[in-house]
């Protein structure tokens, strides 16, 4: 529920609660840490996503995962300021996305490939 709302209804303040509750059942579960940092990023909470998403980047084991923490970690990041953490991690993203095994999908979708292009160019 709360990755619906936060995501494809821009609904960020009603997803928040559904996060929250989510994390706390499956506190080890990164794509669902991943939503609720996702969720912090959208309602401009930007040091909670940094502490939601790194914990989701290091919780993660699907490369998918892996790849969308990361970059949403970058989101984050530079929007908190600071950018040389949002470089690294950007280039973290990058990595995770050109790996020769076991290579994630996800920086093949639309929303990501923009999110990419676009931090790439704030960031730099």
């Amino acid at each position: 529920v709360a990755y619906t709302l936060v995501t494809h209804m821009n609904r960020a303040e009603d997803a928040l609660p559904y996060a929250q509750k989510a994390v706390a059942l499956a506190p080890d579960r990164a794509s669902i840490i991943d939503t609720l940092g996702w969720t912090y990023f959208k309602l401009e909470q930007y040091a909670k996503a940094v502490e939601s998403l790194t914990m989701a980047t290091e919780r993660a084991t699907d490369p998918n995962d892996l790849y969308i923490s990361t970059l949403h970690l970058a989101a984050a990041q530079e929007r908190a300021g600071d950018l040389s953490g949002a470089r690294r991690t950007l280039r973290k993203a990058e990595e995770i996305a050109t790996r020769s095994t076991n290579p994630p999908i996800a920086p093949t979708m639309p929303e990501y490939a923009t999110l990419f292009e676009t931090l790439k160019k704030n960031i730099q």
